[in-house]
């Protein structure tokens, strides 16, 4: 009886432990996810802000530098628990999908930053393709499409 209560109480702390890290997992996803979003918005505001003279030049340019920053921690800390191991191989895909978009998200930014310090109408064209490219990753990431 002993050793089927033990066995019972293993099997029932590594089911616990498998859905700890499904829910972390979840959880994870679902928080860049919602960064992403943000990150968007946020560049998206500052470059308005820029446009309709609230910012000058300095201030855009650092504001867009934070959040550019950030999105890069972000990414590197997604790459860094997929070469750990920490990523289940069948939820890689999705993990890419989210490194691609903060690289987007950065491209995107770079490419205001050097906008509003050069004034360089190829930059602002990069910088609007790069806000579409990771408009419509985003999209797909959060089900907007659907």
């Amino acid at each position: 009886m002993k050793k089927r209560a033990a066995a019972f109480l293993f099997f029932i702390f590594f089911s616990f432990a498998a859905f700890a890290s499904d829910m972390q997992l979840q959880a994870i996803g679902a928080s860049t996810a919602s960064n992403l979003y943000l990150s968007y918005l946020s560049i998206g505001v500052i470059a308005d802000s820029y446009t309709k003279k609230v910012y000058e030049k300095e201030q855009t340019v650092i504001f867009v530098n934070s959040v550019v920053a950030q999105a890069g921690v972000q990414k590197e800390y997604l790459r860094k628990m997929m070469e750990s191991g920490d990523i289940p191989e069948n939820e890689h895909y999705f993990v890419e999908k989210l490194i691609k978009c903060y690289e987007l998200l950065m491209d995107e930014g770079n490419n205001l930053v050097d906008y509003v310090k050069t004034g360089s109408n190829s930059s602002l064209m990069k910088y609007d393709n790069k806000r579409k490219e990771a408009w419509s990753l985003i999209s797909e990431i959060m089900g907007f499409n659907n």
